[in-house]
């Protein structure tokens, strides 16, 4: 139990500094879809499709694999725009 708590501990500390060097700009569309997630009327696929997407961006940049962060950017954007309307 403790080595599970040790590891989701590290997997957060490891998500944080991926995210303070992150681009403001992809920085900003996470926040944003975070507010999105947060609406209650929200449909439940298109809420799991953001959450991933938002998992593969992170995972990107703790890659530094910028071409799949912009693509990954590129399809939440779209996400984001179907929630808009």
């Amino acid at each position: 139990q403790s080595q599970a708590k040790l590891a989701a501990t590290y997997t957060e500390m490891e998500a944080a500094a991926a995210e303070a060097i992150m681009d403001p700009g992809v920085a900003a569309l996470l926040d944003r879809a975070r507010r999105a997630l947060d609406e209650s009327d929200l449909d439940a696929e298109l809420a799991d499709n953001i959450a991933g997407v938002v998992a593969d961006i992170r995972h990107a940049v703790a890659e530094g694999d910028d071409v799949q962060v912009e693509q990954y950017c590129d399809n939440l954007i779209d996400l984001l725009m179907e929630v808009e309307e």
